[in-house]
């Protein structure tokens, strides 16, 4: 396009037209990378993302010497629930539980859907004890849940704690790893 021959009318135009194209570029790329770090399901952080912000808050633990706790959580009899009510029935179990974990945490805290069934909490500058607190709220609510949509089943969930402090250092793996065996420990109790 050659400005140099237009008029300041139609010079002023084309920029505008430009500028309109410019925005609505930037509102799709500000909503893609929205959508590359969310779940499609729950609309929560998904495994990426979310890891990758479990790897921030531990570096911010190490510096402030203080502790984080990670809460590892898988929903109980979910493949019977997708098998015996269907696939929407469980994407919309899903969906309850990922707004049950969002709506009973701090602000500071992280969840995220790590994939199927699973999900997980970072309690930001928490100890277990701490932890364990704030799971009570989200354990009334999922209580609260059955009672209040009369499934024809109890959602239920099991969740095993992993702190991370200076006193004891593990790596996101090491971290994982042990909240989900005190998961299943937990899930084997019940």
């Amino acid at each position: 396009m050659n400005y140099e021959d237009m008029d300041t009318k139609l010079l002023l135009k084309s920029i505008k037209e430009k500028d309109d194209i410019i925005r609505e570029l930037e509102r799709k790329l500000k909503e893609s990378l929205y959508y590359a770090n969310r779940d499609a399901i729950t609309e929560l952080l998904n495994r990426r993302a979310g890891l990758s912000l479990l790897e921030k808050e531990m570096d911010i633990s190490k510096i402030n010497n203080k502790s984080l706790t990670v809460c590892f959580i898988d929903i109980d009899r979910f493949k019977d629930i997708n098998d015996n009510f269907g696939h929407a029935q469980g994407d919309k179990i899903l969906k309850n539980i990922g707004k049950v974990l969002k709506d009973n945490v701090r602000k500071t805290d992280i969840v995220m859907r790590i994939g199927g069934d699973e999900f997980v909490i970072v309690f930001c500058d928490a100890e277990i004890d701490d932890a364990n607190i704030l799971w009570e709220r989200i354990y009334d609510e999922i209580n609260k849940l059955n009672k209040e949509t009369h499934y024809k089943y109890n959602i239920s969930l099991s969740y095993g704690f992993s702190e991370y402090s200076r006193k004891k250092p593990l790596s996101i793996k090491e971290l994982l790893h042990n909240a989900d065996k005190n998961m299943y420990s937990n899930k084997r109790s019940n």
